[in-house]
């Protein structure tokens, strides 16, 4: 036999031997030990869970976000309501209303709508009478004596004028041109012949000079607040909460969703039927688009909070997932570690040795 093969020795004595197997033994139960004691969980580790969630809309949620949506818009460009409202505020504007909303809503001769009996606008000029409430008096956010608050406030009181203000504004909301936006003082501009207008004018009279409808209806479905857009949107807000309860959806993303679909439905609507009526150019409901911006940025603001409670989530389970990896390597922690390839062969050498000992030992036996 060549002088390079190892010979593997021979246990004569059995006690030895046993030792040696129960040694072996033990070496295996250790390492079983250790890797039951790493609690690898992967059903924990990973959820894969795909049912239907609480904010998940369903088939009737779409219907009747769209039903409502589309009554609303019919609301708000009804020509009967229209005039209905239109009565509304002439009543309110005489000096002896006949009605009871005319007489809660009476605004006749205030300084709002002229000075002197002349309308004018906020540099004294004389005004159009179709863009009075543009040209001064009806803007809350104007910094000029032309403010309504200052105009009201000033003859009667501080109670008194904010009453009166509110009580005039919104008795303007039921004219047929309705109350023009907030701020629309900070569009005036001067022509050329010195005389003051307003940025908002002018785009609707362009617009008047390219379709075949006069500039005021232009502006009056474009840069003011209605009474009847107002109610349009209310509806559709009413129904909004009506249905919500009734189906008993309480998930606050799912009543975004529904309150979206609804508001925008609403609104674009609204707009088509304009576009319609004159020849392209829509009709604007700041009210549903007010509604509309709040619960989109509502549903965006949500959204954000649960996305950072995800990356809390996630952070957490990372850090399990070090710790089960920490687990996992400390099972190892009892190997021997070697510098080089050889040292490993030796020792797996070794260990197959061992193992033809018992197999020898239980064979003699």
């Amino acid at each position: 036999m060549s002088e390079n093969i190892s010979v593997v020795p021979k246990y004569n004595d059995s006690k030895d031997a046993l030792v040696l197997y129960n040694k072996a033994l033990d070496n295996i139960d250790a390492l079983s030990v250790s890797i039951n004691n790493a609690h690898i969980d992967l059903e924990k580790a990973i959820n894969l869970n795909i049912e239907r969630t609480a904010s998940d809309l369903d088939m009737y949620d779409y219907l009747f976000a769209v039903i409502f949506g589309i009554l609303g818009a019919a609301l708000s460009t009804n020509k009967s309501i229209e005039n209905f409202c239109h009565d509304i505020h002439e009543d309110a504007g005489e000096k002896s209303p006949k009605t009871v909303l005319g007489k809660i809503l009476n605004h006749y001769n205030e300084p709002l709508d002229q000075v002197e009996g002349s309308f004018i606008n906020r540099n004294g000029q004389k005004a159009e009478v179709g863009f009075h409430r543009l040209l001064r008096g009806h803007d809350p956010l104007s910094f000029g004596k032309d403010n309504p608050f200052y105009l009201l406030v000033k003859g009667n009181g501080l109670l008194i004028g904010v009453a009166k203000v509110f009580r005039h504004l919104i008795a303007d909301t039921f004219s047929k041109q309705g109350l023009p936006i907030p701020g629309h003082s900070f569009f005036d501009q001067v022509k050329d012949d010195g005389k003051t207008t307003n940025a908002l004018r002018e785009i609707s009279m362009n617009l008047a000079n390219n379709y075949p409808v006069d500039g005021q209806k232009y502006f009056r479905h474009i840069f003011t607040i209605r009474a009847q857009d107002i109610a349009g949107q209310g509806f559709v807000w009413s129904t909004a909460k009506a249905y919500l309860y009734a189906r008993g959806i309480t998930d606050l993303t799912r009543m975004r969703q529904y309150k979206i679909i609804s508001y925008g439905i609403n609104f674009f609507a609204h707009a088509g039927i304009g576009a319609i009526r004159q020849g392209g150019v829509p009709y604007i409901s700041w009210p549903a688009l007010a509604a509309l911006i709040k619960e989109i940025a509502g549903l965006f603001i949500d959204s954000y909070k649960e996305i950072k409670i995800l990356e809390t989530i996630t952070d957490d389970i990372r850090k399990g997932n070090d710790e089960i990896e920490a687990q996992v390597f400390a099972t190892g922690l009892d190997l021997k570690t070697y510098d080089n390839a050889r040292e490993y062969i030796k020792e797996l050498e070794d260990q197959d040795r061992i193992f033809e000992d018992l197999v020898a030992f239980f064979e003699e036996g």
